[in-house]
């Protein structure tokens, strides 16, 4: 879980990672005996039930009109690769495990859906849904062929989730 400690006049003095408890994955490890009853839980903590799970899947961020996938459950380090890619790394040993896509509205509408939209049935209903997979060469297309960014598009690629479809209808920034 992810503290954020404040002090008496309501300023963030400290934010970290904190190992949570078993029973209660919203507050820290020995949270009563730590804090003496201080510590206040979140204000939408009664809407959470049961311990967080990881589901890697891709997601489209709208207020950042960007699509975010992250292959494995671990702790990430950012390598920006140029405006619109980032590369997600391991903290651990350093193998890309996810990306983010930036500017996906712009890259559809550049590109046109024809080349990035694909049907699909879901739920005995037709979906058209944006491939990521086609995202990814028409954002290298915007920027120089060099070899590091030939390097982190090639990475993206490989880390790509294994359903890179997500609905066109999601895909409308805040």
């Amino acid at each position: 879980m992810f503290a954020v400690y404040l002090n008496p006049n309501l300023r963030v003095y400290e934010c970290r990672a904190e190992y949570a408890e078993d029973d209660d994955p919203l507050c820290p490890i020995d949270w009563p005996n730590r804090y003496r009853g201080v510590m206040e839980r979140h204000f939408l903590a009664h809407l959470v039930d049961g311990k967080p799970e990881f589901a890697p899947e891709p997601w489209y961020n709208p207020c950042g009109d960007s699509i975010v996938y992250q292959l494995a459950d671990e702790a990430i380090v950012a390598d920006r690769i140029d405006e619109m890619l980032t590369i997600f790394r391991s903290a651990v040993d350093d193998r890309p495990i996810g990306f983010q896509i930036k500017g996906v509205t712009a890259l559809i509408r550049k590109s046109g859906l024809y080349g990035l939209t694909v049907s699909t049935v879901s739920n005995k209903s037709e979906v058209d849904c944006v491939s990521i997979t086609a995202l990814l060469p028409a954002a290298y297309e915007e920027g120089p062929r060099t070899l590091n960014r030939r390097r982190g598009y090639a990475q993206a690629v490989q880390s790509k989730p294994p359903n890179d479809m997500i609905a066109r209808e999601l895909l409308v920034p805040a």
